[in-house]
C-alpha cells in the first residue's frame, strides 16, 4: 500500500513539474529578433494566459496578438524594409529626374494643349518615364504601408474595445480581461488612452481609403493633374502623419511621466532615451553606454513589476525586492 502511495506521489510530482514547465512556456515572452512588429513589446513581456471564462472572440484576439510576435513576421518585416528602401531610392531618383529614361505616350487621355506635367503631342500626352515610375513607386509605397497598417490592426482594435468595454471601462492598470497588468500603456489615463486608440484606428481607416483610391485613380495624369491625386494624398500620407504623430506623442509623453513618477515600476520611455542621448552628445560623451544601459534597465524594471503582479498601487518611496522576481 505504501509503495502504491509513493508511486502516486512521484507521478503527482512529475505531473506538477510538467505543468509548471508548460505554464512557463505559455507566459514566456515571445519577441521576434527585430523591432517594429505588430504587437508592442510591453504587452508581450507582461501578458498572461487567458482566463478559463474567456470567450472564443477574446481567444481569437489573443491569437492574433500572439501571431504578431512570431519570427515569420520579423522575417517578412525585413523583406518589407528592403522593398521600402529600394522603392524610396526609385521614388527620389524619379523626383530628381536622375535616370534620363526618356518619354512614353498616354493615349487614354486626349489633349489639345500642354499641361503642367506633360507635353501634348498629336492629341495625346507625352509623359516622362520618370514621372510614370514615380507614380508606380507611390503605388508600391502605399501597398507597403497598408501591409504594416493591417499588421497593427489587432492591437489597435483591442485597445479601442478595451477603453469602452464594461469589464475595463475607465480602469487603469488592467489588461484586456480586467486583471492587473504592468504594461505602461495600461496605466495611462483613460482619456488619453481613448485619444490614442481613436487616432490609431482613424489612421487605419485613412490608409485603407488611401489604398482604395490608389486602385481607383491610377496613372501619372491623375497623379499629377487631377484633384483625385490630391484627395488620395490627403487621406494617406498627410492624415497618417497627423494621426500617427498625435497618438505617438501622447503615448510617449504619458509613459515618460509614468517612469518619472515610478521609475522602479515603469521602464524609461523613448522621450527619456532621447533626452539622455542629447545630454551625452552635448557633453561630448559616447552613446555606446546608453544603448547598453537602456535594455538592461528595462529588463530590471520588468522583473521588479513581476514581483507584485496583483498590485495596482505600489508605494512610490519603497522599491520592490528585485531579487525575489528573478
Amino acid at each position: 500500500m505504501s509503495g502504491l502511495t509513493f508511486g502516486r506521489v512521484v507521478l503527482m510530482q512529475q505531473g506538477a513539474k510538467n505543468a509548471k514547465t508548460h505554464f512557463k512556456a505559455l507566459i514566456k515572452p515571445q519577441r521576434p529578433p527585430m523591432p517594429g512588429t505588430a504587437t508592442p513589446a510591453g504587452y508581450v513581456v507582461h501578458r498572461k494566459p487567458p482566463p478559463d471564462d474567456a470567450t472564443p472572440l477574446e481567444r481569437f484576439r489573443d491569437w492574433l496578438l500572439d501571431l504578431g510576435t512570431k519570427p515569420i513576421v520579423a522575417y517578412i518585416q525585413l523583406v518589407w524594409l528592403i522593398l521600402l528602401g529600394v522603392d524610396v531610392i526609385i521614388f527620389v531618383g524619379c523626383i530628381l529626374y536622375a535616370f534620363d529614361w526618356g518619354y512614353l505616350s498616354e493615349p487614354v487621355y486626349h489633349c489639345t494643349t500642354n499641361s503642367t506635367c506633360c507635353e501634348c503631342v498629336d492629341g495625346t500626352y507625352r509623359v516622362l518615364v520618370e514621372d510614370y515610375w514615380q507614380e508606380i513607386s507611390t503605388q508600391v509605397m502605399s501597398a507597403l504601408f497598408t501591409y504594416s497598417t493591417l499588421l497593427a490592426v489587432p492591437w489597435r482594435v483591442a485597445i479601442l474595445h478595451q477603453v469602452f468595454s464594461q469589464r475595463c471601462h475607465s480602469k487603469k492598470g488592467v489588461d484586456f480581461y480586467g486583471r492587473p497588468n504592468w504594461m505602461p500603456f495600461f496605466h495611462i489615463g483613460w482619456g488619453q488612452r481613448v485619444f490614442i486608440a481613436v487616432l490609431l484606428n482613424l489612421a487605419v481607416v485613412c490608409q485603407l481609403v488611401h489604398q482604395v483610391l490608389h486602385f481607383v485613380w491610377m496613372g501619372p495624369i491623375v497623379y499629377f493633374e487631377s484633384p483625385q491625386g490630391q484627395i488620395s494624398l490627403m487621406t494617406g500620407p498627410v492624415a497618417g502623419i497627423i494621426t500617427g504623430v498625435g497618438a505617438g506623442l501622447t503615448q510617449f509623453i504619458a509613459e515618460d511621466r509614468l517612469h518619472a513618477n515610478q521609475p522602479h515600476r515603469f521602464p524609461p520611455s523613448l522621450i527619456s532615451f532621447i533626452r539622455k542621448a542629447i545630454h551625452l552628445i552635448c557633453t561630448g560623451q559616447s552613446l555606446s553606454g546608453l544603448f547598453k544601459e537602456a535594455p538592461a534597465e528595462a529588463v530590471k524594471v520588468n522583473k521588479a513589476s513581476a514581483a507584485h503582479p496583483q498590485s495596482t498601487t505600489p508605494p512610490l518611496d519603497e522599491p520592490p525586492d528585485v531579487s525575489s522576481a528573478a
